[in-house]
């Protein structure tokens, strides 16, 4: 019962809120539940570190407690929310919440699957399943994606970075006025994609994730 009055609260209070769309239907939602031997703040890490590895703007939280947390994210057309629920034994419940305006078609439970995998390891692996780093670009050049969505480009150009709904990722570089398109690969460590518009080639992240 606490985990649905939360999420009734949550959406009724704009603290996470679902993309519009004028005309869309009830959107597609996937619920998941976990029991981990971490402490309130540690899931609270996790969450975070795990939203913006799934490409998610964090967009407001509680405050710390070692009883509950819970935090909430956009990346449209998706949202998501995680709350950590302290149990009688010690350990965390971790609910995860993805819904999505755009359809299911699996979107909002594979999506859900993936921050419950980032929440089952450190924030390390979470690091993973993101392009946050520096990388050897496909032409040899450095390219280092931010937290925040910026890049930059040792050629000359700034960029900004974002995760497309289909899980691959996308970069504008300004000054070159370029699009690059490419997908992480399993490991983290690799990603392969087209460049400049059409040029394929690969890119490998400098150090281990």
């Amino acid at each position: 019962m606490r985990f649905y009055l939360l999420l009734v609260f949550v959406f009724a209070s704009g603290i996470c809120t679902l993309p519009s769309a004028a005309d869309a239907s009830s959107p597609a939602w996937s619920h998941g539940l976990q029991i981990l031997s971490i402490s309130v703040s540690e899931c609270g890490r996790r969450g975070t570190a795990a939203l913006q590895a799934e490409g998610f703007s964090v967009t407001n939280h509680s405050g710390p407690s070692e009883d509950s947390f819970f935090l909430g994210g956009q990346r449209d057309p998706h949202s998501a929310i995680i709350m950590c629920d302290r149990s009688a034994d010690g350990r965390t419940w971790v609910h995860i919440v993805v819904a999505s305006v755009s359809g299911d078609s699996g979107v909002p439970g594979a999506e859900r699957q993936r921050l419950q995998l980032l929440m089952n390891g450190s924030a390390a692996r979470a690091n993973c399943g993101t392009i946050v780093g520096t990388w050897t670009w496909f032409d040899g050049n450095t390219v280092v994606f931010n937290p925040d969505g910026s890049a930059t480009h040792s050629g000359g150009s700034s960029g900004v970075w974002n995760r497309q709904a289909d899980g691959s990722f996308h970069v504008h570089w300004q000054q070159f006025n370029t699009d690059d398109y490419f997908k992480l690969t399993a490991d983290g460590m690799s990603i392969p994609g087209t460049y400049g518009g059409n040029r394929t080639g690969t890119g490998h992240r400098r150090s281990a994730c």
